[in-house]
């Protein structure tokens, strides 16, 4: 028998028993491509890229840079840090008006492309779920 020491892993092998050995996999045969993707991009493509960002940059670097600046200002004038609090929220106030103002204007441009913008049904649904609306908003008389 086999005396347990705290690293005698022999011993607790043979005392747990042996698995048996997973059967042998075998796999298809993957032919390489024989031509390589383009991987060329134009610079008005990057920069699309880059602007779908959705406000990343704008959330962490205008406060900061703005913040900064308000630093600068106060240890310039001798205040207390009042520019720097006053400039980064106005920078956090600006990255996210230019986010909302984003997000509206490519919203306006997406509802322009849909396939039923102009259909019958769409005035009459506007219609109904408007009269949901006003009847659900409706205050609830007490039937007592």
């Amino acid at each position: 028998m086999c005396r347990p020491t705290p690293i005698d892993w022999e011993c607790f092998h043979k005392r747990s028993g042996r698995r048996p050995a997973a059967p042998a996999r075998s796999y298809p045969a993957v032919e390489p491509p024989t031509t390589m993707p383009e991987f060329t991009t134009t610079t008005h493509a990057t920069t699309r890229q880059l602007n779908r960002s959705h406000g990343s940059f704008e959330l962490a670097l205008a406060p900061v840079i703005l913040g900064l600046l308000g630093l600068l200002l106060d240890r310039a004038i001798g205040t207390v840090p009042v520019f720097m609090v006053l400039f980064t929220l106005l920078g956090f106030a600006g990255a996210g008006a230019k986010i909302y103002y984003t997000y509206r204007y490519e919203m306006a441009r997406h509802a322009e492309g849909v396939a039923w913008k102009d259909h019958d049904s769409t005035a009459q649904f506007r219609a109904d779920a408007t009269a949901r609306a006003e009847r659900l908003s409706s205050p609830v008389e007490d039937p007592s």
